[in-house]
Order: structure tokens, then sequence, then C-alpha cells
């Protein structure tokens, strides 16, 4: 399974559903979040959500003043057996009610995923500068690690020590580059061998970037249009 490049798209004005009702049946199932009293969350999976969407974590206000338990936003995944490292989900919505925004509560619900749940958390294929700006402050929270991602092919990273025997001029670049800023492989699968990079804030553009050109994650070309295969993942190392 190959990743695109993170797409930058625009701010969108979201379109927040109408809140489901909570039921008694769910209200049992929530799981308070440790060290805070008024918010809780359910983890499971995610039906009839939208396309390649198959799990969600939903979060949930104890204190509301009016409601007894009122649902106050999600951040919904496609789970990814095949991305090599534990537990890994890739992001494909998040979404708060607009009375919760501005108070971190994204950033509660991926603290959720990787801290409480144990995910790896993938970033989108695309992302808003919202969403942009929100990894930017998941990577100064301490007990976070973030990484870039890119893939080759096994038989180029094979022959990393020995580039003549490496015939694929875009696969030869990224190893290069990998190995320059201390990059490391973090495991193949039949077709890929994905390696991880440090990255670090651009203040300017508010968005994360690689210590090197070579491994951009935010493309301004779709792949089949000569963009490569480069993102973001997430976890809690404490």
């Amino acid at each position: 399974m190959r990743i695109a490049e993170i797409q930058r798209k625009p701010s969108m004005d979201d379109e927040h559903a109408a809140p489901r009702k909570v039921t008694a049946d769910q209200i049992k199932r929530i799981k308070r979040i440790p060290g805070n009293d008024r918010y809780g969350y359910i983890f499971d999976r995610a039906v009839g959500l939208f396309l390649d969407t198959t799990h969600r974590i939903d979060l949930y206000d104890l204190k509301h003043p009016t409601e007894k338990v009122y649902p106050a936003g999600y951040l919904a995944f496609r789970k990814m057996p095949d991305f090599p490292l534990p537990n890994s989900y890739q992001v494909t919505l998040t979404s708060l009610d607009p009375q919760y925004r501005g108070q971190g509560l994204a950033q509660t619900l991926y603290g959720i995923g990787m801290k409480l749940l144990g995910m790896t958390i993938v970033s989108d294929v695309e992302q808003t500068p919202e969403a942009r700006r929100m990894w930017i402050r998941l990577h100064q929270i301490p007990g976070v690690e973030i990484f870039g991602y890119t893939d080759v092919s096994p038989r180029s990273w094979a022959n990393r020590n020995n580039p003549d025997e490496i015939y694929d001029d875009e696969d030869l670049d990224k190893i290069r580059a990998v190995l320059r800023v201390g990059g490391r492989e973090i495991g193949s699968d039949q077709h890929n061998t994905y390696l991880a990079f440090p990255v670090t804030g651009n203040v300017n553009r508010g968005e994360l970037e690689a210590l090197h050109k070579k491994l951009a994650i935010y493309g301004a070309r779709h792949p089949e249009e000569g963009g490569t295969m480069n993102g973001l993942f997430a976890s809690w190392v404490g």
C-alpha cells in the first residue's frame, strides 16, 4: 500500500452534522480521560461514516450545561494493516462541534489515540492549514514523537552501500537524503521498504518539513504527475 505525499488544501467550512443522540448504552461505554473530569471518549468501528473510514474516536462532554452527555466531536481513521509500525491508523477526518473549537480538543483526540490507545497515527493524504499547524503543535508536546516517512524498493535499500547497483534514480536520491539526516528503516512489505526521517517546524509556513529538500512532505504534484510518496506519522514514546 503506497501513500501519496500530503497535498495542501485550503481552509474549508466544516459543516458539522447535527450531533447524534447519545444512547444509554454509549453512556455506559464512555471512558474518562485520565486527569480530566469533563471529557470522555469511545473508540469503536465506524459504521456508515464515509468511504475508507474504519474506526473513530468520539469525544463527549460530560459536563454540558444543558445535556447530560454531549458529543463534542470525533477523529476518524482508516486502519493500515500494511504500514510497518504496530497499531497504525491513518486520519481521514477530524470534526468538532462549533462550540468546542479553539480549545485544543483536536490535539486531545490525537492524544487519546496515541497515549491511551497505543496508536501510530499516520497523516491524512490532504491537510488544511489548520491541520498542518496542529501537527506542529503535536511535534512540540513532550512524549510525542513525529517522523516523516518515505518508501523505496527493497532491492534499492539492500544496495544502499552500493549505489552503482541502484537503478532507480528517485530511490537513490531518497536513500542518500535519508542517510544524510540520520534516518532509518522502519519495516518492509512485499513491495516497499519504509524509511523514517526527522522533521522540524517551519514557523513561517506553519507546517512540518524534512531536514533535506529531497524528502518533501507536502507536494505540489499528485504522484501520477511525478510527485513522491512521503508522509508523517506520530506516536507516544513517553
